[in-house]
């Protein structure tokens, strides 16, 4: 298994009053089950409500929510919702939008990408990205020589549809953060919370 590129869709307004909270108000609402989160989306998946305030008041044992880390975690409890794709394939969903390749894996996680994806997802329909990414995955596996026939690998209708459900949930993801009060963080499995990116600023430079 590969490594997974992760993007949340960050309500602002949800993570101002979580950072307004003193920490001893916070963990009270945590522990009382009386936090405000925002609404999901219906679209997307999230993590469990019980599973991201548990982290958070196991974080607050030892650290401090002014940190990368404390950051990273309210983000996540702010989110509306959470898209996720192996970082291997995202080449594929991303350099189908730009219309260029991308050289190196680390240009997947820079911000000015990320704004050009942003523009460029208003000349597609879903359903349009969409097919544009099977047709790229397909053109591809051709150049490699590797079979499009369901018969010789039986691999091949199951990572059809698992690019269709990626590339439409990108779509989302990207249509979503063009809405006012929703930004858009970026990261990845295992990358370091200062690294993260919230709307281009890396979490450890964003202002609480």
């Amino acid at each position: 298994m590969g490594i997974d590129m992760v993007v949340l869709l960050i309500d602002y307004n949800a993570l101002q009053e979580l950072l307004s909270l003193a920490t001893i108000d916070l963990i009270g609402k945590l522990e009382s089950s009386t936090l405000a989160r925002p609404i999901a989306d219906p679209e997307m998946e999230r993590q469990f409500d019980i599973d991201a305030g548990a982290e958070i008041l196991d974080f607050l044992e030892s650290g401090e929510l002014e940190s990368p880390e404390g950051m990273l975690l309210l983000a996540r409890w702010s989110a509306i919702g959470e898209w996720e794709a192996w970082e291997g394939r995202t080449f594929i969903y991303i350099e189908t939008l730009l219309g260029r390749e991308v050289e190196h894996v680390d240009e997947l996680y820079e911000p000015e990408i990320w704004l050009e994806l942003i523009e460029n997802i208003s000349t597609f329909t879903k359903k349009e990205y969409s097919n544009a990414v099977v047709m790229d995955w397909m053109q591809r596996r051709e150049k490699l020589g590797e079979s499009l026939d369901e018969k010789s690998d039986p691999h091949i209708l199951p990572t059809m549809e698992a690019h269709q459900r990626n590339a439409e949930g990108l779509f989302h993801v990207l249509q979503m953060s063009k809405k006012e009060g929703i930004g858009l963080l970026l990261g990845r499995e295992h990358m370091p919370a200062s690294k993260w990116m919230l709307d281009g600023k890396k979490l450890k430079d964003v202002e609480n």
